[in-house]
């Protein structure tokens, strides 16, 4: 945690960074805690840090992409692996919605709830390597009908898993 907050520092000034950290220890916490421990942060702050910013997001996944691997660069010095085979796994996670006011909605078969309901779809690229399974990449999957309404070209769910999440790692 600490290489990736020290990566991550990097994108953010002094006082978002702080907030940041401060969000990290209510969010990751074992304890029970409040909001009453962040005295002394405007509510206006906090409202800008998580609403109004922006930041480059690749900035994050990357860190993210490094620890991961530094990870499995561990174990296999450690555990003296010479090599370990690497799977890729595609999945789908769809998140139903009620309501018709959200942008990309489509209709999705959920297997977890075994029925076709309305919402969103992501397609994930996982990495299975020794012990570890973790996200490579993830893209938002909408349906053909709706990327020809919306003028956009359209991608099956293997071809949105593949499109850049190897390329990347």
């Amino acid at each position: 945690m600490a290489r990736i907050l020290a990566f991550l520092k990097e994108g953010f000034s002094a006082r978002q960074f702080s907030s940041l950290l401060l969000i990290l220890d209510l969010l990751l916490s074992s304890e029970i805690k409040t909001l009453s421990c962040a005295q002394g942060k405007s509510e206006s702050a906090f409202s800008r840090f998580l609403g109004v910013y922006r930041w480059d997001l690749s900035i994050i996944e990357e860190a993210r992409r490094q620890e991961h691997w530094a990870q499995v660069a561990t174990y296999m010095k450690e555990c003296h692996i010479p090599r370990l085979t690497l799977r890729l796994i595609l999945d789908e996670i769809v998140v139903p919605k009620s309501g018709t006011a959200f942008d990309r909605l489509g209709v999705h078969y959920s297997s977890t709830l075994d029925k076709t309901v309305p919402g969103h779809c992501f397609v994930v690229l996982y990495a299975s390597i020794g012990p570890f399974r973790f996200p490579l990449d993830s893209r938002w999957y909408v349906n053909e009908e709706y990327c020809e309404e919306a003028g956009l070209e359209f991608k099956t769910k293997p071809q949105h898993g593949l499109s850049r999440g190897m390329k990347d790692s």
